[in-house]
């Protein structure tokens, strides 16, 4: 299980590290032009691209942390169902149900209260 949790972790820190849009260059040093030839948008950063390139962000995080819970609410009833009467490892699998339910909703309070901090920080100026 440990190395499930270590591949998954090393996967999802791996992609933020290659999230492009997450980085902007305070000087262009060139590269605008190159980036308009290659077909990447060289805007200039406003309050509405950065609000909707952080939601999109958060829209593909969501996503695979749902993908996540249903492989391991598969796996963990699967395990559960393979138990062949044995307390062990049925108090394993509803264990482990339990963790990815309490582990979801963490996911679900977080953005919610991230999301309701948005909505004041970008209604103050309005």
């Amino acid at each position: 299980m440990k190395k499930i949790f270590s591949k998954l972790s090393l996967f999802l820190g791996s992609i933020f590290c290659f999230f492009p849009f997450l980085v902007k260059a305070a000087n262009d040093y060139g590269t605008s032009d190159l980036a308009t030839r290659v077909g990447f948008s060289t805007e200039n950063m406003t309050k509405e691209i950065l609000l909707q390139k952080v939601g999109n962000f958060i829209s593909i995080v969501l996503g695979l942390l749902g993908v996540v819970f249903l492989i391991f609410i598969l796996f963990y009833g699967f395990q559960w169902m393979t138990a062949g009467g044995d307390s062990k490892k049925v108090q394993a699998a509803k264990d482990g149900i339990v963790n990815l339910v309490i582990g979801l909703v963490l996911v679900l309070s977080a953005y919610a209260i991230t999301s309701f901090v948005i909505k004041l920080l970008t209604s103050v100026n309005q």
